[in-house]
């Protein structure tokens, strides 16, 4: 079994100060031991919409990107994030689900497919469509020593199609990036799940982290034992 973790942080507006929780995360997850750490959705800032394009970087010019793939390689661990990927249109962007390397390379970049359009009678608003371009695409998972890992976000995992997709083309772990930062196995028992207190006062250590070892032959007994893909009917789905 290899240790993985997740962790959580209170994002706004300063990318800087985002950078510094975050690689202090890293570092720390590194130091007790986890192979790979998956950070939230949106970890380089939260700020409002009309901030949005102006603070969004691509992702081979982003100095936030730049200081975890440094974290990255001084912990030798694989590092999840979410950001803000910049685009040709100037009011929008890509909500991107980012996996770097132990020697700080961009293995992959999933582009949210599913955007969070919401408007609730009597209650929120919130158009997503507002200032980000849906992705358009489902990548390959990829090969990490926690196992195959599949790029979502959040949002997604609303959509089953989108999960199924990836577990037929290989997915062992599936990842979510958002707040609530847990470890949840195959039968859907939380098995770790970070704070989401955030004490200020610790400075760039305000983050916080939970790991768990991830078992990917208890994965393959239940898959065993629990055919579920074999047993699909898409026969009847499609009618």
């Amino acid at each position: 079994m290899v240790l993985a973790a997740v962790g959580q942080l209170c994002s706004k507006a300063v990318v800087e100060t985002n950078m510094a929780l975050c690689s202090s995360i890293i570092r720390r997850a590194a130091s007790a031991g986890a192979k790979l750490v998956w950070l939230p959705e949106a970890s380089d800032f939260i700020a409002d919409a009309a901030s949005v394009p102006k603070l969004a970087r691509p992702l081979g010019d982003s100095a936030f990107l730049d200081g975890l793939k440094h974290a990255a390689v001084l912990g030798n661990i694989w590092v999840g994030v979410g950001v803000h990927e910049s685009s040709s249109d100037p009011k929008r962007c890509y909500n991107t689900n980012v996996l770097i390397t132990p020697e700080g390379e961009i293995a992959s970049a999933y582009r949210k497919v599913h955007l969070f359009d919401v408007d609730i009678a009597g209650g929120a608003t919130i158009l997503e469509s507002n200032t980000t371009i849906p992705g358009d695409a489902l990548l390959p998972p990829a090969a990490t020593p926690i196992g195959a890992v599949g790029l979502l976000t959040c949002y997604d995992l609303r959509f089953p199609e989108a999960s199924l997709n990836l577990v037929k083309r290989g997915a062992q772990v599936l990842t979510y990036p958002y707040g609530n930062a847990m470890i949840v196995d195959p039968w859907g028992t939380v098995v770790a799940q970070a704070s989401d207190y955030q004490d200020d006062t610790l400075g760039d250590d305000a983050g916080t982290f939970a790991m768990a070892d991830i078992d990917l032959d208890f994965l393959e007994k239940i898959r065993l034992e629990m055919p579920l893909h074999a047993q699909r009917r898409p026969d009847v789905y499609s009618a």
